[in-house]
């Protein structure tokens, strides 16, 4: 039994997907609308052909991996989806052209006469939160009272927990837009079960929160695969090749804190704004946004001022390097380990010198971020050939083929002239590799500040913050034998729902708020003599 009905539309949806996702996407979707974007992305809404279901789209605002990178961070939380309601899942990605130029107010999938080519490029499916609300319009309205916000700040932090311990999770930009609310029933109560020897209830009080917009998120299933995400917001504590246990809840708990008591002075927001503040008292941050307060510039910064002076010699680098560092950075395998990064200079200079031969003949930056990230996606294809003596020879013929396959897709019968292939491919694997040293070191000292700050903080982990906000916030409910409680077990990837008998509900409310968890939990495996696992 799914108390929260929300799982057929998307079962449904995902068989269409299974069946579909190598055609075309509009031979099976139409597309509806965009939707209100974010930061980084446009987002949109499409329809399935047969039987009319909603999913939404995301396709990057410019050229990177950002979209490639959310599909494997969706793609590592849909293991806790069996048990867990907090976060959007995923359906994968699928192929599509887009308009090179596109803009948040039409669709990208329509050429334009003043467009030559469109461009191939990944699209990500989710799934569509329908009948759903930001959780700061939540804040804002005075028909939500207090006690909803204080019940969802709970179980954010809660689902938080339960991606912590399972997947190493930060999600790294958690605040009240990145929040979808839904409603559900006023009397269904959320119990997770976080191991054998702590579970905690929240009682929902009608309302639950899904999380969403994973573009700078840090998951363990990032190990040993690319760097796909930007590092350009490392200054304001977005360090998304790694896990920070402290950075969600200090984010998310300073900016709904400050929201709160910005559009409702009350007794409860104020007791919030001042359990956050002592809270995170020992940290350097900004009071309103929770950004890390810090006069340190962002980890590419560092790899621009190594590299400015070869920069002039190259169009595209000279006036996007920042997208340049991004796209070549992917070929960074985590974790970032020490390099040796004596030939940084000579590797820029060897490389921009055979790319700016590809600027000769084709001017238009986006084209040219375009090919740029086919080259590096070329580069990582043929690496492990290029690095065995037998194959190395092979591997420059693929990289040249698919390179001039890249550009062929956006300009037709193009062949820049006299570029030393082989001197461009190992000059770019140099150029990734003194970027990762830099960045190892860079990093590293940045996280060995706040950590020492961290080991200052009164509570330590998102278990005893959470603690701290329900003793000061203890939600309000009474259990009656329209309580429904919805077990959601991490140790068993589970969930269950059961009822409580009236002499155990006597003893619920007789309790204190804190341990009612563990006593309904003992309550559910005693009646269904369910073994509790520790985690390890």
């Amino acid at each position: 039994m799914n108390p929260l009905g929300e799982l057929y539309n998307y079962s449904k949806f995902m068989v269409l997907f299974e069946s579909n996702k190598d055609k075309p996407w509009d031979s099976w979707l139409d597309f509806v609308k965009l939707l209100v974007p974010g930061k980084q992305g446009v987002v949109g809404l499409l329809k399935t052909k047969e039987g009319g279901i909603y999913c939404v789209f995301k396709l990057s605002q410019y050229i990177n991996n950002l979209i490639i990178h959310e599909s494997v961070v969706m793609d590592g939380l849909s293991s806790l989806s069996s048990y867990c309601p907090h976060f959007c899942k995923s359906f994968g990605l699928v192929d599509c052209y887009r308009n090179p130029e596109t803009v948040k107010k039409e669709s990208p999938f329509v050429q334009k006469s003043n467009i030559p080519y469109m461009i191939s490029d990944k699209m990500l499916l989710q799934e569509y939160i329908d009948k759903s609300n930001k959780f700061y319009n939540y804040i804002k309205s005075a028909k939500i009272n207090d006690d909803v916000l204080f019940s969802t700040i709970k179980q954010v932090l809660l689902g938080t927990c339960m991606a912590q311990r399972r997947k190493q999770f930060t999600h790294y930009d958690l605040h009240s837009l990145n929040i979808m609310m839904k409603k559900c029933n006023k009397d269904l109560v959320f119990l997770y079960v976080l191991d054998s020897e702590n579970q905690l209830c929240v009682p929902t009080l009608g309302h639950y929160p899904i999380i969403i917009d994973y573009g700078f998120s840090y998951i363990n299933d990032m190990q040993d695969g690319p760097l796909w995400p930007t590092l350009e917001h490392t200054s304001s504590g977005f360090v998304s090749d790694r896990f920070d246990p402290i950075t969600d809840p200090k984010l998310f708990l300073v900016t709904v804190s400050y929201e709160i008591k910005q559009h409702r002075d009350s007794a409860g927001s104020r007791i919030l704004r001042k359990t956050v503040r002592n809270l995170f008292k020992p940290l350097s941050i900004e009071w309103d946004c929770g950004w890390d307060e810090t006069e340190q510039h962002d980890a590419p910064y560092e790899i621009l001022k190594i590299i400015k002076k070869y920069c002039n010699n190259s169009v595209l680098f000279n006036n996007h390097p920042g997208d340049c560092i991004d796209l070549i950075h992917s070929l960074i395998i985590l974790p970032c380990d020490q390099q040796d990064s004596s030939s940084f200079d000579i590797s820029v200079k060897t490389f921009i010198k055979e790319w700016s031969k590809i600027e000769q003949v084709i001017t238009d930056s986006f084209y040219l971020l375009y090919i740029l990230r086919g080259l590096v996606d070329a580069a990582r294809y043929v690496r492990s050939m290029y690095m065995d003596s037998e194959t190395s020879a092979s591997a420059v013929k693929t990289f040249t083929d698919k390179l001039h396959e890249c550009i062929n897709k956006v300009a037709k019968f193009c062949n820049p002239k006299n570029i030393k292939y082989e001197s461009m491919l190992c000059s770019i694997y140099v150029f990734s590799s003194c970027i990762e040293d830099v960045y190892q070191k860079f990093i590293s000292d940045r996280m060995t500040t706040k950590e020492k700050e961290y080991n200052d903080m009164p509570m330590k982990t998102i278990e005893h913050i959470y603690a701290a906000v329900d003793s000061n916030l203890p939600t309000e409910y009474i259990y009656s034998d329209k309580t429904t409680i919805c077990i959601m077990d991490s140790v068993n990837d589970k969930s269950f729902v059961f009822k409580l008998e009236p002499d155990e509900i006597k003893k619920i409310n007789s309790i204190h708020s804190f341990c009612r968890g563990t006593i309904m939990y003992d309550i559910y495996k005693d009646k269904h003599m369910i073994t509790s696992q520790k985690t390890i």
